[in-house]
């Protein structure tokens, strides 16, 4: 592992994901491993079944009719929450990884597998591919799929590939011997996922920001000093996912830079699967203890002698984050506006706010700007905060409840996309009591309600609370649940906005009636706790969606 160059000792406890995720690839092999024969129509399968027959490492070198100007395709992988893709640019092997979507139609088939890539802080969809069939033939398993490119010319390495479009016929790479061959409670079967990096440790001094720094810095020709990026803010998070095709890759997140990954190979130095070598030079890295949960390596560091150099990395599981699916299933809404969804206990939520401009059968939703006329509605409408396009959008009781006009006698309007519809309170209690029982409070018990940081942004939140366990305090444990919810304000039910409500307070619909008005869910800076109350039906506030 290109970090990995020196005497160390790693601790390594794996995520944890929770047996309802709906995309979680489920195990087959004996051994524990995602099944690696899997074959199939993509768009006749469900996301969890699609996402089992694309696993694996996909090589393009017999596509060199494809080659435009200096790129070619190298190969594509899709592991259980990742995707690599290399090209050959000038020569050169260039490769990035992200995290990839698997775009659900109405029916709950798969439509499209979307490769998402964070780019200066920016994330963007950079490949879509379609029409993926998997088979196999003489114990070869091949796709055909259709891919089009579209990475930003500001990804300056990369935008020459963009004529790479079209229709490819590939082959799956064999997987490495022990990931067929290895039983469940072999080294390799324990190896095989993604791990959690929690801290360094050199010359029992904590070294950990340097790791989280790593975003920050542009490594220079050898001999000159290596330059730090001015206003760079350092990653929150850094994962490593082995691959049982023996690549693997580093993920740093939470930078202001973007997420950046770092990919390379490895493979075992022999039979005993008791040290493995990483990278082009072949660096050992020796297990000293392994188990599904954790684990400690060492490497010797030719530099230095002894133990005291000793170099210790920490990667603790956040027992919280049993989603363990940020970012792999999305569904489409009548507008084209994607939400990603995560499943907790028997429900599933999208983390993305609503942002149609359109019920479901297409019937506009008005966009009300002017704050009397807002104020005085008895039907649906939407807004920007503070008008601004360039915010997020807030809808009134009425659009939620799909009530386009003042007819009693009209049935109404279904917001939500096909399949989903706007919880009701009760739906939200049963997400809280879910939250809690399973620990998800910021002190990681499993009574009374302190579970705001869990589902608040790790950004966006303008004030720091002193108050621990508060949402603005310490953002960087924020969201371990994955729910996102971004301070995003509200517009008051006299039409106003809420001047002091951006980056301190974000306040969710429920359908459910109240004595006045109707209940709602709210986050707030200084709280803890997730809020519940009622407001007026003119109020303008953000939407997200159950599953039916």
């Amino acid at each position: 592992m290109k970090k990995l160059l020196y005497l160390f000792t790693i601790m390594l406890v794996v995520a944890c994901s929770s047996n309802d995720d709906p995309i979680t690839v489920a195990p087959t092999n004996n051994n524990g491993i995602t099944e690696l024969n899997a074959t199939g129509t993509v768009s006749e399968q469900t996301p969890a079944e699609a996402k089992i027959t694309i696993y694996g490492k996909w090589d393009f070198s017999g596509n060199q009719r494809l080659m435009t100007n200096t790129c070619t395709f190298n190969f594509l992988e899709f592991m259980d929450e990742i995707y690599i893709m290399s090209f050959i640019v000038n020569g050169d092997t260039e490769t990035f990884s992200g995290t990839y979507v698997l775009n659900e139609d109405s029916d709950g088939t798969v439509s499209s597998v979307d490769l998402k890539l964070d780019i200066e802080g920016v994330l963007s969809t950079i490949a879509t591919l379609t029409d993926v069939v998997v088979t196999e033939t003489d114990d070869t398993i091949s796709a055909t799929f259709n891919i089009v490119l579209n990475i930003p010319t500001n990804f300056e390495n990369y935008e020459i590939c963009n004529g790479l479009d079209g229709d490819y016929e590939v082959d799956k790479d064999e997987p490495m011997s022990e990931s067929t061959s290895a039983s469940g409670d072999s080294n390799h079967s324990k190896l095989i996922k993604t791990w959690n990096f929690v801290s360094r440790y050199q010359f029992n001094e904590d070294a950990s920001n340097e790791w989280y720094q790593d975003p920050c810095i542009i490594e220079n020709e050898e001999g000159e000093e290596d330059t730090y990026i001015e206003g760079c803010t350092a990653a929150t998070d850094v994962t490593i996912s082995i691959s049982a095709y023996g690549t693997y890759t580093f993920t740093w997140t939470g930078s202001n830079q973007g997420v950046k990954t770092e990919t390379d190979v490895w493979e075992w130095s022999d039979s005993s699967q008791n040290a493995f070598l990483v990278g082009e030079d072949q660096t050992m890295i020796s297990i000293i203890d392994l188990t599904d949960t954790s684990a400690v390596f060492t490497e010797d560091d030719d530099e230095n002698e002894g133990d005291d150099d000793l170099i210790t990395y920490t990667l603790t599981a956040n027992l919280q984050n049993q989603t363990g699916n940020n970012q792999t299933t999305s569904v489409t809404d009548i507008d084209g506006n994607t939400y990603d969804y995560i499943t907790y206990g028997d429900q599933v939520w999208t983390v993305d706010n609503a942002a149609m401009e359109t019920y479901r059968d297409g019937t506009p939703i008005p966009q009300v700007t002017g704050a009397t006329e807002w104020s005085n509605l008895t039907t649906g409408a939407w807004c920007y905060y503070n008008n601004d396009p360039t915010k997020p959008r807030f809808y009134n009781w009425y659009a939620v409840m799909g009530m386009h006009d003042t007819d009693p006698d009209t049935p109404n309007k279904e917001f939500a996309p096909e399949g989903w519809h706007v919880p009701s309170d009760a739906e939200w209690t049963t997400l809280e009591n879910h939250l809690i029982a399973n620990s998800y409070n910021y002190d990681q018990t499993n009574t009374g309600n302190k579970i705001a940081k869990s589902m608040a942004s790790n950004t966006g939140w303008v004030f720091s609370s002193t108050e621990i366990g508060a949402v603005s305090n310490d953002q960087s444990l924020n969201n371990s649940s994955e729910f996102n919810a971004f301070p995003e304000a509200t517009r008051i039910n006299d039409g106003s906005f809420d001047s002091d409500g951006e980056g301190f307070d974000t306040i969710f619909w429920s359908s459910t009636v109240a004595d006045l008005g109707s209940w709602y869910r709210l986050l707030n800076y200084e709280s803890s706790s997730l809020g519940r109350g009622a407001s007026n039906n003119q109020s303008g506030f953000s939407v997200r969606f159950v599953r039916d």
